[in-house]
């Protein structure tokens, strides 16, 4: 869950420090009151007002969570008029999560290798001791 969080973190950033000064004010402006899902509140403005993008970055995924974050980044980067960018950013997330999704399928294929390794281990320590008996 952190390397989620992370990622949506490190991905916002990099997409809103993309936007020059009156930019970024705009997209705060429009943050602080862009239609949300229910009881789900709007950022308030003090809290963002002095906000650098890396800053403002860690301020959404605190509030929002890692996938509602990078809704709301599309959605208000939209309504400043930045399309490229916000289409750029919903490429580069949908990108790292197919890749993370990877990831953790080679994982747990290593893992079912490591188990199915130490069933074989198992079977062999019990076939010792089956030789034991013999004797």
């Amino acid at each position: 869950m952190a390397a989620k969080y992370k990622m949506a973190r490190e991905q916002l950033a990099n997409s809103l420090q993309e936007l020059v000064d009156e930019e970024l004010k705009k997209f705060k402006s429009k943050l602080t009151y862009v239609k949300l899902k229910k009881r789900i509140n709007n950022i308030p403005k003090g809290k963002i007002i002095d906000a650098d993008s890396e800053d403002l970055a860690e301020i959404l995924v605190q509030h929002y969570g890692s996938d509602y974050a990078v809704k709301v980044v599309l959605k208000v980067l939209k309504k400043i008029d930045q399309r490229s960018l916000a289409e750029i950013l919903h490429h580069e997330i949908k990108e790292r999560r197919k890749y993370s999704k990877q990831e953790d399928d080679e994982t747990d294929e290593d893992d079912d290798e490591d188990e199915t390794d130490e069933e074989s281990t198992d079977e062999e320590s019990s076939d010792d001791d089956d030789d034991d008996d013999d004797d």
